[in-house]
């Protein structure tokens, strides 16, 4: 795996900043506006105004978050990562969500695709229907 430059740190980073500021307009700002966003094995999320939709309801299901990157390997065009989300809940409780997300970046450095594996399943509650 390639080690990511000085400069590629940086910037993910200040991705993580914008993805913990829980401020829609700073992480929107990380993206390309045809992004694609993939979580586990759901259908992809397409366009940066669909990601924006969908973002505003996420930050409702949680007060604080912060991260713990693990490992970062990549390219100035092609990242992936190993993480530890950590959420504290509107009810006050706290989880922890193991993750790896592999993103690729225009030329200009925009995030066009995001592919996120973990179980986010106690965080995402509201989202997921209950059977019958």
């Amino acid at each position: 795996m390639t080690q990511p430059s000085p400069a590629l740190l940086a910037w993910h980073a200040r991705f993580m900043e914008a993805l913990c500021a829980r401020d829609a307009n700073v992480y929107l700002a990380f993206l390309a506006p045809e992004c694609t966003i993939t979580i586990n094995n759901a259908l992809p999320t397409y366009a940066k105004a669909a990601i924006e939709r969908v973002y505003s309801v996420y930050l409702a299901l949680f007060k604080t978050l912060t991260a713990d990157v693990l490992n970062i390997h990549g390219d100035e065009h092609s990242l992936s990562v190993e993480a530890l989300l950590n959420y504290t809940l509107n009810d006050g409780s706290s989880e922890v969500v193991q993750c790896a997300w592999f993103l690729t970046r225009d030329d200009a450095g925009l995030i066009t695709a995001v592919r996120v594996y973990g179980n986010a399943s106690r965080v995402f509650k509201p989202f997921i229907p209950t059977a019958k």
